[in-house]
């Protein structure tokens, strides 16, 4: 016997009667995904300002190493932004940077390094040292 078509709207309504109704997820802001990135990265975030506090001592207001990010992604939870780096005299540089959860990502042949066989670029929250040391040799080398 075959249903028609009320009937099965009807059957239809009755299977999805007790189903849950979902609440939209709310995406975070450009502020918490920051701050998340800051209690993650500290020591790298730190590691910046304190490069420009010398850099500051050093060649006062015609230099600085600073650290910009904008929200990329909301819903992925992506900041992009760069290490910026200047020197009146010299000109300045930029390293792209991408954050999302506890992976940042370089986009400078410097910080690029051979895992299995296969170039990456991106460090985690327990290999972040070793970035940092590539940014400090990075500075090092523009500045001096």
């Amino acid at each position: 016997m075959t249903k028609n078509v009320d009937d099965l709207v009807a059957q239809f309504k009755a299977s999805i009667a007790n189903a849950p109704i979902s609440t939209p997820k709310r995406l975070p802001t450009k502020n918490e995904l920051v701050q998340a990135a800051h209690e993650k990265f500290a020591r790298l975030f730190d590691l910046i300002t304190k490069f420009d506090e010398v850099v500051k001592a050093k060649f006062g207001n015609k230099a600085a190493v600073q650290l910009m990010l904008n929200l990329m992604d909301a819903k992925a939870g992506i900041l992009r932004g760069q290490i910026d780096f200047a020197k009146e005299g010299i000109g300045r540089r930029q390293i792209p940077i991408s954050i999302q959860a506890g992976r940042i990502w370089f986009e400078d042949p410097a910080f690029h390094f051979q895992y299995q066989n296969i170039t990456r670029r991106d460090y985690g929250v327990d290999s972040i040292d070793e970035a940092i040391e590539k940014l400090s040799a990075v500075l090092s080398n523009f500045f001096s």
